[in-house]
């Protein structure tokens, strides 16, 4: 959703509703909505997520990634570990450690900030883009369970450069998980 906003669909069913049917009216739901629908599942378990999207986007133009991870402690390069695109991830609970490490200096806004990082960790990487996500400053620590975190989320590449706002919520490890995915 490269500048847009983001839209979820979530469809509830009663308990006793035919499986069947469940499938039947995800399937009309995921033809009215196209090529837009990248995940489908349940209880936070997708049947398909993004990282074999991600991946064979990158594998088509023979692209690298590397990570840095300030929010998901790793979660997302475990998650990536092996694949053929996959160069490699920094990941630190102390947002200072990560600047540190790679000389920037903090922005006013954490998209700003881990836009600055991405370009950092995709020169000193080699990597064809850098994804990173860093917290926002005074945001809650991951562990803690509170209503939810705001994160910055950046993407750079040579020719592409994005970078948004975005608050992960819900209990630690979904927080975690959705920083992460």
């Amino acid at each position: 959703h490269a500048g847009g906003q983001e839209n979820r669909v979530k469809l509830a069913f009663p308990g006793d509703f035919p499986e069947p049917q469940v499938k039947a009216a995800v399937q009309l739901v995921m033809a009215a909505i196209g090529d837009a629908v990248y995940a489908v599942g349940g209880d936070g378990v997708p049947e398909r997520d993004l990282k074999p999207v991600v991946g064979a986007l990158l594998e088509a133009r023979q692209a690298t990634l590397c990570l840095v991870e300030g929010v998901s402690g790793g979660h997302l390069a475990g998650r990536c570990a092996g694949e053929p695109w996959y160069l490699g991830a920094v990941a630190a609970a102390d947002p200072a450690h990560l600047l540190r490490l790679f000389g920037c200096a903090p922005e006013q806004h954490a998209a700003a900030t881990a836009l600055v990082l991405a370009r950092a960790a995709r020169a000193a990487s080699g990597a064809d883009f850098a994804l990173v996500q860093f917290p926002a400053a005074g945001a809650a620590a991951p562990e803690a369970d509170a209503g939810g975190m705001d994160i910055g989320l950046a993407l750079a590449g040579a020719s592409l450069e994005l970078a948004e706002p975005r608050r992960v919520g819900g209990r630690p490890a979904r927080r975690r998980a959705a920083a992460a995915g």
